[in-house]
């Protein structure tokens, strides 16, 4: 902090000091002397710079507090954060955040049931899902495996059809909503953007889950595995193919002959 204190104050002095050379010179017809520019640096010493640096701080605190006094619904309160410790929290963003809180005292958050449902039809949490700022944001984290839960999927509200659960293993920390983060069936987004950008999530959920329910009707599109086809319901030549011996016998290696010990010592 010393260091940088008195370098600025070099560099203050540097730009009082440069502009009356320059008026010297250009009145008296050449550059003053060292003497004469020591002279002239003494007349502001680093105890006067200190002083006047304090002051405008000041000057500028003041000026600011005046600011967020007339400004009640831009911003209300500074929040320390890691980056800045000047930074503003606005309203707004208080706002949000206060509605999960909300949500929570009230034992309701996460919402577990009915989440499209929820977020289309509560007009504060379908706000909520869009909104988005430099401090509240919607990270995209992964599920924690548990005992009951080995994989850490959850299922998808907006894909996921009756007798086929879309499994994500990510989600919206902000919204606590498992959200599938890849973009299926040639959808131009995933179901993670889609959630945070669409007018009308009900709207999109029912589109979503028409095109996978076209999807599950074809095996190669809806990703289900065949069956084994029934041995007993083939044909009987295959039946003599799966069950009938190899054609080649296993090649038997001759077994090698050694001398005897008799004739060896002969």
């Amino acid at each position: 902090m010393d260091g940088v204190l008195v370098n600025s104050w070099i560099y203050d002095k540097a730009t009082i000091i440069k502009p009356w050379a320059a008026e010297w010179k250009e009145k008296k017809g050449s550059n003053p002397t060292v003497e004469q520019i020591r002279t002239k640096a003494e007349k502001h010493p680093l105890s006067k710079y200190v002083l006047n640096v304090s002051l405008d701080w000041l000057r500028a605190l003041e000026i600011e507090r005046v600011a967020l006094a007339n400004l009640p619904q831009e911003v209300d309160v500074r929040a320390q954060t890691s980056h800045s410790p000047t930074r503003l929290l606005r309203q707004s963003e208080q706002r949000h955040l206060a509605i999960i809180a909300k949500w929570k005292n009230d034992g309701k958050w996460p919402i577990k049931n009915n989440r499209v449902a929820t977020f289309a039809n509560d007009t504060e949490l379908n706000k909520l899902r869009k909104f988005k700022t430099t401090l509240v944001k919607h990270n995209c984290i992964a599920h924690p495996k548990t005992g009951k839960n080995k994989r850490g999927v959850q299922t998808c509200p907006l894909c996921s059809i009756q007798g086929r659960d879309s499994q994500s293993r990510f989600g919206c920390e902000l919204c606590g909503v498992s959200l599938c983060t890849s973009k299926k069936f040639s959808f131009e987004t995933s179901c993670f953007e889609a959630w945070h950008t669409v007018p009308d999530l009900e709207a999109e959920r029912k589109l979503r889950q028409s095109v996978v329910a076209s999807a599950a009707k074809n095996p190669k599109l809806s990703g289900k595995k065949r069956k084994a086809p029934n041995l007993e319901e083939r044909e009987a030549s295959d039946i003599a193919l799966a069950t009938a011996p190899p054609l080649g016998s296993p090649v038997q290696t001759p077994k090698r002959r050694t001398r005897s010990q008799k004739t060896a010592e002969v």
